[in-house]
């Protein structure tokens, strides 16, 4: 077994300030200096290399059973955020996983960014997990409970989980990504380059349950190279996240930014104008103003609040400052 350690860091808690925002020092870092360190807070079990790319170094698991581990984290504590660097040697896309492929691999379709499970690609075991699958709906999972994504994550009590739509990864790009945490407040979000993609469920009535997170963190996966990898003892703002990312970001891409943003939080999406053809005719008109009106509708997707208001149908989506307001609904169809 090859076995390469790597620094780990423990900096106090300073501020300083970048465009008006403070930036919050971590209280680990991992993967920020390469050279050999103590194995009783960070080891790598199995092959691995060092990709410089781009203005920055990662690691990069060779094999499919190398595995990191970080001995020290404060996921246990009640708020916090982690950031964690990632770029994938490949482009990743939604696609259709043949089953054939698990007879090597059983969890060949999980790309763990961050796992409690010594087996990181073992998302029902791992009490939490961040990964990327090739699925649309959702692309991206944070999970603070054990089990699976459907059957588990929505029993009564809901758990603790943050999912996210339509994110893939260009090959060879560096991405940061940022998950925060606040355990008494209930509420989680995940950012992508500082543009929010992700948050709790803003309907839920009862406390999210959550499982006991494990003393280390692992990661691993030949697709993907990991860098700088930071935890705080603070959950950030939307601002601060954007801060925390312009500040170690090598390379500004303002095109990959903009549609971040475009996707996720709705800016600069042009207005969609649809008029009536005159050959159409009415066939189904609700107010969308009681309740029981909702009756006649299937949700589908995954919507952070649907609700009947006095206006009509509010839908929320994962950015809380987005909000759009049908005011009643009109079917029609062409005969």
């Amino acid at each position: 077994m090859n076995c390469i350690f790597l620094s780990f860091i423990i900096i106090c808690l300073t501020f300083s300030s970048i465009n008006g925002q403070s930036i919050t020092k971590p209280i680990f870092t991992y993967l920020t200096d390469f050279s050999m360190s103590d194995t009783l807070v960070l080891k790598l079990n199995g092959p691995a290399r060092i990709i410089n790319f781009d203005g920055r170094k990662g690691l990069n698991m060779t094999s499919i059973k190398s595995v990191l581990e970080l001995k020290a984290h404060n996921l246990k504590s009640e708020k916090g955020a982690v950031t964690i660097w990632v770029m994938s040697l490949e482009e990743l896309s939604a696609y259709d996983p043949k089953p054939a492929i698990s007879m090597d691999n059983p969890h060949f379709f999980i790309y763990p960014i961050l796992s409690d499970c010594s087996d990181p690609q073992d998302f029902e075991k791992a009490n939490f997990k961040l990964i990327w699958w090739p699925r649309w709906h959702p692309s991206v999972v944070a999970l603070f409970a054990k089990g699976n994504l459907y059957q588990d994550s929505f029993e009564i009590p809901h758990r603790a989980l943050v999912e996210v739509s339509h994110f893939t990864f260009d090959k060879n790009i560096w991405y940061q990504f940022a998950l925060t945490w606040d355990y008494k407040t209930d509420q989680y979000a995940l950012f992508v380059d500082g543009v929010q993609i992700g948050r709790e469920d803003q309907n839920h009535v009862n406390p999210f349950h959550r499982d006991n997170i494990h003393s280390s963190l692992f990661l691993g996966n030949p697709t993907l190279c990991f860098s700088e990898i930071n935890f705080y003892n603070e959950a950030f703002t939307p601002e601060q996240a954007y801060t925390h990312y312009k500040n170690e970001t090598k390379r500004f891409d303002p095109k990959l930014n903009d549609e971040l943003f475009m996707k996720y939080e709705g800016v600069g999406r042009s207005t969609f104008n649809w008029k009536v053809d005159p050959t159409w005719k009415l066939k189904w008109d609700i107010g969308l103003t009681k309740p029981s009106e909702m009756d006649s509708l299937i949700v589908q997707g995954n919507p952070v609040k649907v609700g009947i208001t006095n206006e009509g149908l509010l839908y929320r989506n994962s950015e809380q400052r987005i909000y759009k307001l049908f005011v009643g609904f009109t079917g029609i169809c062409l005969e």
